[in-house]
């Protein structure tokens, strides 16, 4: 049963991840599709989620997502600007084939998702992310791009990574979510 505007921003905790989901799904509603259309949204319907948004195109199956566009909000959190790199190239640890291979799932599929995950930073600093992705249709140039936002436990806490050195980010929980499509045959993506 796909997930109704009324729930589907009870699938998220944070209030980023809750306005995406309302500002999503109206786009969606004037499209009158499963999946919005880029060539009908505005870029300012995003008001101030668009400083905490990234867009990733994906290019047929194989292909790498490639980051299209990050908010300042996430150029700040990362240390750098991703805009224009392979979302591969972006991600910390040993994991980034499974993880670019979940995200194309859901984007192929097509599904909305919610990952939860566990950052460390190099200095021990860590918190806790609730990331929001949901696909809109890049009409005019024939590609699926995924949108997503995340939202972060406001109390970092601190990992000794010299104790630990096998401290890095890891998700901790990722979710399919029926955006009217149905999942992927997993509702629940393995964490990797």
């Amino acid at each position: 049963m796909p997930t109704s505007e009324r729930s589907l921003p009870q699938q998220f905790t944070g209030p980023t991840c809750r306005a995406f989901v309302h500002t999503w799904c109206g786009w969606r509603d004037a499209a009158r599709t499963v999946i919005p259309a880029r060539s009908g949204i505005a870029p300012e319907s995003l008001g101030r989620l668009m400083a905490d948004c990234l867009v990733m195109d994906f290019d047929g199956d194989a292909g790498d997502p490639v980051i299209r566009l990050a908010g300042s909000n996430v150029v700040e959190r990362w240390g750098f600007e991703p805009t224009g790199m392979r979302f591969r190239d972006c991600l910390p640890g040993e994991h980034a084939d499974w993880r670019v291979h979940v995200i194309r799932e859901a984007v192929q599929h097509p599904c909305g998702m919610r990952l939860v995950r566990e950052v460390v930073r190099r200095h021990g600093l860590a918190y806790r992310a609730e990331i929001c992705f949901l696909p809109v249709a890049d009409d005019r140039r024939g590609v699926c791009q995924f949108f997503a936002v995340s939202d972060s436990d406001e109390r970092p806490f601190s990992v000794d990574t010299r104790a630990n050195p096998a401290a890095r980010e890891g998700a901790l929980d990722i979710t399919f979510i029926d955006i009217g499509a149905g999942v992927p045959s997993r509702r629940t993506a393995a964490v990797g």
